[in-house]
């Protein structure tokens, strides 16, 4: 056990003093000094000791991808006593929760009172109040539940003049059974073992403890901004018992190592203290300093995958003192992608990609750009990811989305991570939300339940960590909280789907914010409970889009199934001119809202048997003539998720849509757009629809049809040539792209053969390379030049075509062919085209040329049969540049399901 030592012993002197018996010395109000105050809420625990509120940390069940229950995360002996916060008040410096002053008579404890998760003392010394709260959350679905809040208000009772308070939170780190743990700072794969000081930019969003550097077991994560907090000045990571014998002027020792026994203290021992400069507080006002210790944020949890992903970000922005922009001129996006769980392994071909919606932008900066990649991230090892970014000022509060993807070769669906910020009106004016009602307003009191708010300017709401709804009875009583997983939030519309037993009533809805300047919202419209079952929700198992051609007119109705046994009834009785073109399955709820049905289909949905969708709600609604502009009665499909294909390849992540109007002639088979023709489209809409760009390379896939027995995905790649004369216009028009282009028309996937195996069909792709005549002004181009290549498995069509007038110095063309054992066949494989020119196409006054250009496809064999190498294939690009004719480099891209990788010499 080590010995800590906080002061010297006064009992000797106060048995000597007995004639001062009669002086009422301080006392703990009815407890006893040596009382423990614990408090858990599952995962995490905390305890703070009755005599002077000095706590300690645990984990209780700890994190769901971690064997670390009953685990230390501060030390403790047998009380709570060597992590304590300090203050300098005017000059002098203190301890929270000690005595000062003649016979311990000034600096008086209010012991520590507990209600629900929350821990509060009070201490008080001069006319200084200091508040300390340890609180954890009670909701299991917010991120932030496996994290403890220290915070301490600091309020001048003085009514005469300023009084100025630094702030010093020394946390005794101990992670399981090491003492000595190491700490370790975001972008750094050592961990710091020797004393270090780190100030103002250079103080990291959180920093990150362990109990093994190598294959840790326990961590912990501590935070130091991001909720609208004052964040600390500086951060002091060293050696315990140098720390603890101060309470304020700590000197680092750089050469002094606390992770080991080579010290001058003989002990391992880490610790962090964290500084907040002296401020003044005025006469009766009050400052807070806070932060986050505990176990990091549960939102980053995917069970699929066998890494962790912590992505970080504010959670809000606070307005400047001018009000013309934020504090936070630039912020930092950092994901951490932990490869030291259970069952790790070495993950190959790494790329993490941020993705970036309205309001939100990348720091212009050269060396930056919105993805990075990692060829290898050895097992038990940790790569972090950095970003930064500038939010544009918004005058009304709003919420900005943005998200983080991971692809790697090990796993076939990207892990993504969504994140909100939220920005306050830098007008003051409050948030632009209306509530205009809630549909149904009755519901039957047991068992399962749904009612969707309907309004405007819902995005205050999307970040569910920062608010709570609750149902209150007649008597103002909280009867439920709704957990966040229940409710999904759109612009327009919150979707409340749970499951409770209710007493028959009128409730009102409440939907109560942490941000103190939001203010909370009762909403006008009640719930009634009732006991009449005609207001039973109403769940189904299908529901189906049935097409009806009536003298070459089409209309489309939405109805509904029990089950697949009764779609199949209803299929074999259709007559001829009807057809079933789309059917969904799942956890289907039917609700009325102004006048038309509105169908939702919860936790997951299954489209055509092929498509399986994961997220917010499905949402499903026919629209008639007169609330839609083109006038046709239309069929409208929306959701906010991922979406995966039955064989398990996950294409999208975010927003789509989807319409079928009445008048248009739909097709289950992929559609002859000249015969008046068309496919049911899912349309990519949100923050996914922002192309991936890499190394100027914009890719994105475009769109998605869905066939009554497969899916087909489109897409494209486009690099633009420099247009180095200036009098050449390329005609938008034309279809003359000037540059490097991969146009995928169709990549076709679905049920094969009489086994219905579902698996990739074919694939229709054209890579072309053009520069128009003229475009370059060097006289050994005479008429520009022109290639393309197309593949088409899906009609037997493989075409090769060019044209050039160039003088060429180097072509390259790599044309694979590999025997299928199964069929004997010999299928195409690699088909790339590169061309080299001398010197190469200027790129400005830089002295650098652009000398190789060229593209293609790679692993189309495993493609087409289907040994699991997914299309978009690899899409090949290749360019080469020269530096003043003297540095040659050459660099490939190769773009597949798996993300981006770069080659180059």
């Amino acid at each position: 056990m080590k010995r800590k030592v906080f002061g010297a012993v006064l009992s000797i002197i106060l048995a000597s003093l007995v004639f001062l018996n009669g002086i009422n010395l301080p006392v703990y109000a009815q407890e006893p000094p040596d009382m423990v105050h614990s408090i858990s809420n599952g995962f995490v625990r905390f305890s703070v000791l009755a005599q002077n509120g000095r706590f300690s940390i645990k984990t209780s069940a700890g994190a769901a991808n971690r064997d670390d229950s009953n685990q230390k995360l501060l030390y403790e002996d047998k009380k709570p006593e060597t992590s304590f916060t300090s203050f300098w008040i005017d000059g002098k410096e203190y301890i929270y929760g000690n005595s000062y002053g003649f016979m311990g008579l000034d600096g008086t404890f209010t012991a520590p009172a507990t209600v629900g998760k929350t821990n509060t003392s009070v201490w008080k010394i001069g006319a200084v109040e200091v508040t300390q709260s340890l609180v954890l959350l009670e909701d299991k679905d917010n991120p932030n539940v496996g994290n403890v809040r220290i915070t301490y208000q600091v309020k001048n009772l003085s009514e005469k003049g300023d009084v100025k308070v630094g702030t010093r939170i020394l946390l005794d780190t101990m992670l399981g059974s090491n003492d000595g743990a190491p700490i370790f700072i975001p972008g750094t794969q050592q961990p710091v073992e020797t004393e270090i000081e780190l100030k103002d930019d250079n103080i990291p969003q959180y920093w990150r403890g362990a109990d093994n550097s190598f294959a840790p077991k326990v961590v912990s994560y501590g935070f130091t901004e991001g909720w609208g907090n004052l964040s600390p000045d500086k951060m002091v990571i060293g050696h315990w018992s140098g720390l603890s014998q101060s309470k304020w002027q700590y000197t680092p020792d750089d050469s002094l190592a606390f992770s080991g026994t080579d010290n001058p203290y003989g002990t391992a021992d880490s610790a962090v203290a964290l500084y907040w400069n002296p401020v003044s507080i005025g006469a009766g006002q009050t400052q807070v300093f806070e932060t986050y210790y505990g176990i990091g944020n549960f939102s980053n949890i995917n069970d699929r995958a066998k890494y962790g992903l912590t992505v970080n970000a504010p959670e809000k922005l606070v307005i400047n003192d001018n009000k013309t922009g934020y504090l936070e001129d630039t912020f930092t996006i950092t994901a951490e992608l932990d490869n030291s769980l259970a069952g790790a392994s070495n993950l190959t071909n790494v790329t993490a990609s941020l993705i970036l919606g309205d309001g939100l932008v990348l720091v212009p900066d050269e060396a930056q750009v919105p993805y990075a990649t990692q060829q290898v991230i050895y097992k038990n090892t940790v790569q972090t990811f950095t970003w930064k970014v500038k939010a544009e000022k918004s005058e009304a509060y709003t919420t900005r989305r943005y998200r983080v993807d991971i692809n790697c070769d090990n796993h076939t669906d990207p892990f993504s991570k969504d994140g909100y910020i939220l920005l306050p009106g830098i007008l003051g004016e409050p948030p632009q939300t209306q509530f205009l009602g809630v549909s149904p307003s009755k519901l039957y009191m047991d068992g399962a339940k749904s009612f969707t708010i309907k309004g405007k300017g819902f995005d205050i709401y999307m970040n569910k960590a920062l608010w709570r709804m609750e149902l209150v009875d007649s008597k103002g009583n909280i009867a439920l909280q709704i957990p966040r997983a229940a409710i999904n939030v759109g612009l327009e519309a919150i979707t409340v789907n749970f499951d409770a037993n209710l007493p028959r009533g009128s409730y009102s809805i409440r939907l109560k914010h942490d941000e103190p300047s939001v203010a909370d919202e009762t909403l006008k419209t009640k719930l009634e409970m009732t006991a009449d079952k005609k207001f039973m929700s109403k769940t189904y198992g299908v529901l189906f889009v049935r097409k009806t051609e009536t003298d070459g007119d089409y209309t489309y109705t939405l109805e509904i199934a029990q089950d697949e046994k009764e779609l199949t009834q209803i299929e074999e009785s259709l007559f001829s001119n009807e057809e079933i073109i789309l059917d969904i399955k799942g956890v289907i709820r039917e609700t009325e809202e102004q006048g038309s049905k509105v169908y939702r289909v919860f936790e997951k949905a299954l489209l055509n048997s092929v498509l399986q969708y994961e997220g917010e709600p499905l949402v499903i609604q026919k629209v008639d003539d007169n609330q839609d502009v083109d006038g046709e009665d239309t069929i409208q499909i929306s959701g906010d998720g991922t979406l995966t294909m039955e064989n398990g390849f996950s294409f999208w992540f975010c927003e789509f849509e989807s319409s079928i109007a009445d008048g248009e002639n739909y097709m289950t088979e992929l559609a002859d757009e000249d015969d008046g023709e068309c496919n049911i489209e899912l349309e990519f809409t949100g923050i996914g629809k922002v192309a991936k760009w890499i190394a100027g390379f914009a890719i994105q896939i475009e769109n998605a049809v869905l066939l009554k027995r497969g899916i087909s995905l489109g897409g494209g790649i486009n690099i633009t040539l420099p247009n180095m004369n200036k009098e050449h216009e390329v005609d938008d028009d034309e279809d003359e792209f000037p540059g490097i282009s991969a146009e995928i028309s169709n990549v076709l996937y679905g049920m094969k053969g009489e086994s219905n195996d579902f698996g990739f069909i074919g694939i229709d792709f054209t890579t072309s390379l053009k520069a128009p005549e003229d475009m370059i002004p060097i006289t050994w181009i005479q008429k520009g030049f022109e290639m393309t290549l197309t593949i088409n498995t899906i009609d037997d069509l493989f075409s090769f075509e060019g044209e050039a007038d160039i003088k060429i110095c180097e072509a390259n063309v790599n044309l694979t062919f590999i025997k299928n054992q199964a069929s004997g066949w010999w299928l195409p494989d690699d088909f790339v085209i590169a061309a080299g020119f001398d010197p190469g196409f200027p790129l400005g006054p830089t002295g650098i040329f652009l000398n190789k250009v060229g593209g293609g496809v790679e692993d189309l064999f495993g493609t087409i049969t289907g040994d699991g190498s997914l299309p978009p294939l690899q899409v090949i690009l290749i360019a080469g540049l020269n530096f003043a004719e003297v540095i040659e480099v050459e660099a490939k891209l190769s773009i597949s399901k798996n993300g981006f990788v770069f080659e180059g010499e």
